[in-house]
C-alpha cells in the first residue's frame, strides 16, 4: 500500500468540488468490485478511503476526510450521515426543551430542508413486489436514480421543477454526493449560516478559531483519521482561499504542521471560481449571484477585498504548504472545445475542477506493481512535492488539463521511433528545447496530443508552450487511439514522443493508468454532442469540426480519456510581483488599512506580509538570465 492520505476541505465551493471528487472515486470502487482485475484495480482506493463498521456491525467504506462549511450547508442531509444512525434512534421531537423548566412551553420549528430527489433515491431500497424478478426491481431502481440525476442539471431540471412545483437543480453539495461520509468528517461553523452570513473576506473566519475548544474539536477530527493510519503520506487540502475559509485553512494547516511535523507533505488546491459560481455555492439566490458577478468587475470595495485576500493567501497560507496550486475553471469555454459547461454554474465549474484534481492526484494513489497490466509511474506524495518545488523552493504550482484527452497517434510504432530520434538529437546537440507556442516549432495543426485541447486551470499561467516550466507531473489515464484502448507500454512511448516534440526539457514525472475518468451518474452533461460513450471524438474532419464548434447542451458519457499537467514554472514571478504591488497599494490606503485591522491584521504586520511576498517573488531569481 502506498500510504494513507487525509483530505481537508474548507469552503462552500471546495465542498462542491469535493462532492464530484468523491463521486468519481466512488465510481472507481464500483468498477473495481464489478470488474475484478480490470483497469480500476490500478488505483489503490485505501489511500483515501477507510474501512469501518456501523454501530450495528455493518462494514462501511468512507473517505478519510474532514470538511468545514457554514451551518445549513448540508441541506436536508444529516451531519451524522445515513450509515451510522442507530436503528430506532432517539427522536428529536423534544429537542430544545429545557429539562429544569416545569412551566408551559411552545416549540416553533422551521420546515426541514427537503433532500434532493437524487439523495432520496440513493437512500431508498429497491422496491420489490411478490412475483417480481429481482433484476427487474434493480433495473427500475436504477432508472429512477438516473431520472433523479437528470433533474440536477440543465433543461431537465427546469422542466422537472415546473412539473412538480418543487425545487430542482443543485442547491447544496449533498444534493449530488454519492459517497457516504463518516460522522467525524463534517464540521459546521456555528453562528455562520449558509446563504445568510457574509464570508467573503479573509478575516471572516478568525472568530471560528479563537477558543481552545473550537481548535481542539477541529483537530480531534483530523487525529481520528491520522491515528488509525499505518503510514500517513500526508495531507491534500481543497480550500476557498479568497474567503474567510482562507484564514481558517491557514490556522488548520499551522496546527497540522505543529502536530505532524513540518516535513509532512501538504498539497493545497486554492479554489477560485468566478463570482457567480462562488455565490451559487454559498447559497445565494440566482439574482444575488448575478449581482456578485457584476460587483466583482465594477465595485471598488469588492476589488479591494479581492486584492487583500490574494495578498494574505500568498503571504500567510502558501508558506504552510508543500505545493500551492490555484485552481479555477477556464475563463473561456473555448479552452476545452469538446465540453459544454455553463458559465457561472457552481455545479458545472466544480465538476471540471473535481475531475482535474482526481486525475492529478493519481501518482500517489496508484498501485505498485510490474507487468503489462500494472500502472506506470506511481510516486509518493513527498517525492511529487520535491519534484515540483525542489529547484526554486517555491510551493507554487500550475495545473492544466485536457478533457477529453486528444487521441494518441494512430501509428504508435512510428511515434516511438520519432521519440527515440528526438532524444538522441537532444543528447548530441544539447538543445534546451526552449521553443514556445505549445508545439516547439510544429505547425498548429500538428500539435502533439499532449498540447491539444489543453486548458490552464491556474489563472495567469499558460496551458502549453510555457518555456519557463522547470518541473512537471504529467498524468495520462485511459489512453485511446482509433476508438480503442491503448496498452500502457505503447502509450508511454507515445507520451514520451509527444513531450519530446514540444521541445521543452524539464524534470518530469509521468504516470499512466489504464482506467479512464469514470463519469458518475450525477456528473453534469458537459460532453459535446458527437462524442462516443468512451469519450472519443467523432471520426472524420467534418464531424470533428462540427463537434468542436457545436453549442448547446452536451450528452452523457460513461468515461473519458484525460491528461493533466501539474507544473512548477518561473512564470509565477511576475504574477506574485503584481499581487505584491496591488496588495501594498490597497493596504496602504485608509480603506485597506481599516479592512485589514477589522480582519485582525494591524499596521505592524504589514511590513512582514509584504516581505513574505517579496521573498516568494524572488524565489525564481536564481539561475535566471
Amino acid at each position: 500500500m502506498p500510504g494513507e492520505v487525509i483530505t481537508l476541505q474548507l469552503g462552500s465551493f471546495a465542498n462542491y468540488v469535493g462532492a464530484h471528487y468523491w463521486n468519481i472515486q466512488d465510481e472507481l470502487l464500483g468498477l473495481a468490485e464489478s470488474e475484478e482485475g480490470g483497469p480500476a484495480a490500478q488505483v489503490d482506493s485505501s489511500v483515501l478511503w477507510r474501512a469501518g463498521e456501523t454501530l450495528a456491525g455493518e462494514a462501511t467504506y468512507t473517505p478519510r476526510l474532514v470538511l468545514w462549511d457554514l451551518s445549513g450547508a448540508l441541506g436536508g442531509v444529516s451531519a451524522g450521515g445515513a450509515l451510522y444512525r442507530e436503528p430506532g434512534g432517539i427522536s428529536d421531537a423534544g429537542a430544545g426543551v429545557i429539562a429544569s423548566w416545569a412551566g408551559g412551553h411552545e416549540v416553533h420549528r422551521a420546515a426541514p430542508v427537503p433532500k434532493s430527489r437524487f439523495a432520496q433515491e440513493l437512500e431508498a431500497e429497491p422496491e420489490w413486489t411478490p412475483g417480481q424478478d429481482e433484476e427487474d426491481a434493480g433495473a427500475a431502481s436504477a432508472a429512477a436514480l438516473a431520472a433523479a440525476a437528470a433533474q440536477l442539471d440543465g433543461a431537465a431540471a427546469a422542466s422537472s421543477a415546473a412539473a412538480s412545483g418543487s425545487g430542482s437543480g443543485v442547491r447544496y453539495f449533498t444534493d449530488y454526493l454519492k459517497a457516504h461520509l463518516h460522522p467525524r468528517s463534517v464540521h459546521q461553523l456555528s453562528g455562520a449560516w449558509h446563504g445568510l452570513t457574509p464570508f467573503g473576506g479573509w478575516g471572516d473566519g478568525s472568530e471560528h478559531w479563537r477558543s481552545e475548544d473550537q481548535r481542539e474539536a477541529a483537530m480531534e477530527r483530523i487525529r481520528f483519521f491520522a491515528e488509525e493510519a499505518d503510514h500517513l503520506q500526508g495531507f491534500q487540502c481543497m480550500a476557498d482561499d479568497l474567503t474567510g475559509f482562507g484564514q481558517l485553512a491557514a490556522h488548520v494547516l499551522q496546527e497540522v504542521r505543529d502536530e505532524y511535523g513540518p516535513n509532512r507533505p501538504v498539497m493545497l488546491y486554492a479554489l477560485r471560481p468566478d463570482a457567480a459560481a462562488a455565490a451559487a455555492a454559498a447559497g445565494s439566490p440566482a439574482a444575488e449571484a448575478a449581482a456578485a458577478a457584476a460587483a466583482a468587475a465594477d465595485d471598488p470595495a469588492e476589488l479591494r477585498r479581492r486584492r487583500l485576500n490574494e495578498g494574505l493567501s500568498l503571504s500567510l497560507l502558501a508558506p504552510l504548504c508543500s505545493t500551492f496550486t490555484a485552481v479555477a475553471p477556464p475563463a473561456a469555454r473555448a479552452a476545452l472545445p469538446l465540453l459544454r459547461w455553463q458559465a457561472g454554474s457552481a455545479f458545472h465549474a466544480s465538476a471540471l475542477c473535481g475531475a482535474a484534481l482526481d486525475t492529478a492526484s493519481l501518482p500517489y494513489r496508484l498501485t505498485h506493481g510490474a507487468g503489462p497490466r500494472a500502472a506506470i509511474g506511481a510516486a509518493a506524495m513527498s517525492d511529487l512535492c520535491q519534484l515540483l518545488t525542489g529547484q526554486h523552493r517555491s510551493p507554487l504550482a500550475a495545473l492544466a488539463m485536457a478533457l477529453p484527452c486528444a487521441p494518441l497517434p494512430a501509428d504508435l510504432q512510428h511515434a516511438a521511433q520519432q521519440a527515440d530520434a528526438r532524444f538522441a538529437h537532444l543528447s548530441i546537440s544539447g538543445d534546451s528545447g526552449g521553443g514556445g507556442g505549445g508545439g516547439g516549432g510544429t505547425r498548429p495543426g500538428s500539435l502533439p496530443f499532449t498540447a491539444r485541447w489543453l486548458a490552464s486551470l491556474t489563472p495567469g499561467i499558460a496551458a502549453a508552450g510555457d518555456a519557463a516550466r522547470y518541473a512537471e507531473s504529467v498524468v495520462l489515464r485511459g489512453p485511446r487511439a482509433g476508438g480503442m484502448p491503448v496498452e500502457l507500454g505503447a502509450a508511454a512511448a507515445a507520451l514520451d514522443g509527444a513531450l519530446a516534440a514540444e521541445r521543452l526539457r524539464c524534470v518530469r514525472q509521468r504516470s499512466l493508468c489504464a482506467q479512464p475518468l469514470p463519469v458518475p451518474l450525477p456528473f453534469p452533461r458537459v460532453f459535446a454532442t458527437g462524442l462516443s460513450q468512451a469519450g472519443d471524438p467523432p471520426a472524420g474532419s467534418a464531424a470533428l469540426a462540427a463537434a468542436l464548434r457545436g453549442g448547446g447542451g452536451g450528452q452523457e458519457a460513461a468515461s473519458a480519456p484525460m491528461l493533466t499537467r501539474l507544473s512548477g514554472t518561473t512564470a509565477f514571478a511576475p504574477l506574485v510581483t503584481a499581487v505584491q504591488r496591488q496588495f501594498a497599494a490597497t493596504a496602504g490606503s485608509a480603506q485597506g488599512q481599516a479592512t485589514l485591522e477589522a480582519w485582525g491584521h494591524g499596521r505592524e504586520e504589514l511590513g512582514g506580509l509584504q516581505e513574505r511576498l517579496t521573498v516568494l517573488a524572488h524565489a525564481y531569481d536564481e539561475g535566471q538570465e
